[in-house]
């Protein structure tokens, strides 16, 4: 019911299953979950409050009230919750990314590799149909356009970074004589794998895939990916190495105030423009285009960021 945004019947079941059973984590955490999507923040609080009586020891629980309260402007409250978290697991990098995200901390440079896999396996079974109808995404097909004014015709081996369910391979197929692929998540690969556009798949994060790779390609695409990424350093040194010469590498960042890089309260990072075209130099591309979009909808604020098309010197 959530998924079909039919809001107050999920929040029926979802309060039956927990008045059912009051242990049961996930049922309080979804329900929870879904009155701050609608931003219902104070009965959020309430359930979140609730649950936390009956499970004292619930780690997401603490971490769910503390983006509640950093989102309703009490920073000292969600900071607390987000210590007492911590405290009962002291090694879990999702933790300090989830409290970097609501309370401005200084971020890491990249996503939780265990938070994005987690992330994107959820997604897998209605993420086309959540990004194309209710997000308004269409970065793949605005980075094909981008390219097309300044790629020859002739057919390109490219690579997908971050290549999800294979929407960039459905834009870019035409004009490639063959797309290989590389994700995080497992159930993303199957979803890539059932369009039969690619020639190989492999389920790695992406820094280690170029790390290891000696396969060159003519273009190299990444939507959507880079805000997983903050430092794009070795992302941009990696992705040199596997162009050819002459080779493009087209991809979306979202746009930020910050001079380098932020990480948002979406847990999503936001890139500034000149700190891109530092990274571009520093790897020996040359930045051919820069042109702002809107790169999706989020309740439903429209998220602006960029189309960047870069080629290898």
């Amino acid at each position: 019911m959530a998924t079909l945004r039919r809001s107050q019947e999920a929040l029926n079941h979802y309060q039956r299953a927990c008045e059912t059973d009051p242990a049961f984590e996930l049922a309080h955490l979804k329900w929870a979950d879904l009155l701050m999507s609608m931003q219902a923040l104070p009965d959020a609080v309430q359930v979140l409050q609730a649950t936390l009586e009956r499970l004292p020891q619930s780690e997401a629980c603490l971490v769910l009230l503390g983006e509640t309260h950093a989102l309703m402007g009490e920073t000292q409250v969600a900071e607390n919750y987000f210590h007492q978290a911590k405290r009962l697991n002291p090694l879990d990098e999702e933790v300090d990314y989830y409290a970097a995200a609501n309370l401005g901390l200084p971020p890491p440079l990249q996503a939780p590799v265990a938070y994005v896999k987690k992330l994107f396996d959820g997604y897998a079974p209605h993420f086309e149909s959540q990004l194309q109808q209710e997000l308004a995404y269409a970065s793949p097909e605005h980075l094909r356009t981008q390219w097309l004014r300044h790629a020859q015709m002739a057919k390109v081996s490219a690579l997908d970074l971050g290549c999800g369910t294979g929407l960039v391979a459905k834009s870019f197929g035409p004009f490639c004589s063959f797309i290989d692929g590389v994700d995080i998540s497992a159930q993303m690969i199957k979803k890539s794998q059932a369009t039969s556009m690619y020639r190989e798949l492999h389920l790695e994060e992406v820094h280690s895939f170029l790390a290891r790779q000696h396969q060159t390609y003519d273009l190299v695409v990444s939507a959507d990916t880079l805000v997983y990424i903050g430092d794009l350093e070795g992302l941009f040194a990696g992705v040199a190495k596997a162009l050819n010469p002459g080779g493009w590498f087209c991809f979306t960042v979202e746009a930020t105030s910050s001079p380098r890089y932020a990480l948002k309260q979406s847990k999503r990072f936001g890139h500034a423009i000149p700190y891109v075209e530092q990274m571009a130099r520093q790897s020996d591309l040359q930045v051919l285009a820069i042109e702002g979009d809107i790169i999706r909808h989020e309740q439903p604020l429209p998220i602006k960021g960029f189309n960047l098309l870069l080629q290898k010197i």
